[in-house]
C-alpha cells in the first residue's frame, strides 16, 4: 500500500480496495471509508468476469 501511494501521490484521489479495513486497523489511514452492499451472487458474476 505504501508504494502504491508513493507512486500516485500527485493524483487528487485515491481508492483502495481492503476487504478487511477495519480488522487490520488501517481506517486511521482513509478520510473517508464508502461501504458497497451486494447480493453474493452479485459478487461471483463480478469475479468471473474480470478472469476472462
Amino acid at each position: 500500500m505504501k508504494n502504491f501511494i508513493k507512486k500516485n501521490k500527485n493524483k487528487k484521489f485515491l481508492f483502495f480496495e481492503i476487504p478487511l479495513l477495519v480488522e487490520s486497523k488501517l481506517l486511521s489511514f482513509f478520510d473517508v471509508t464508502i461501504f458497497i452492499k451486494s447480493k453474493k451472487t452479485e459478487r461471483k458474476k463480478k469475479i468471473y468476469v474480470k478472469k476472462f
